[in-house]
């Protein structure tokens, strides 16, 4: 029971760290990691360049890693079952 509920405030943590991202660098984190788009589609659906997507993703993941201390956020995508971040708590 313990494990799990050190899980739950686990995945809190990492959703509010993903909240204190400025909000397009946000948005463009959650579409690639948690919703598991690529660059090209993010880019097209926010009418911005694929560049800007892999700036936005750079500087998300330099200030997750900070703030969260592990490199779980280099894998891809980050897991969204009952046990992962629920996107829905996610700020867009």
């Amino acid at each position: 029971m313990e494990t799990l509920v050190e899980e739950h405030e686990s995945v809190d943590h990492v959703i509010a760290e993903i909240n204190e991202l400025r909000p397009r660098t946000r948005k463009v984190f959650v579409l690639c990691r948690v919703r598991g788009m690529r660059c090209k589609a993010v880019a097209r659906r926010l009418d911005i360049p694929v560049s800007a997507v892999e700036k936005h993703m750079i500087r998300a993941i330099a200030q997750l890693s900070v703030s969260l201390d592990n490199n779980q956020l280099l894998e891809k995508p980050i897991a969204t079952s009952s046990k992962g971040i629920r996107s829905n708590n996610l700020k867009l």
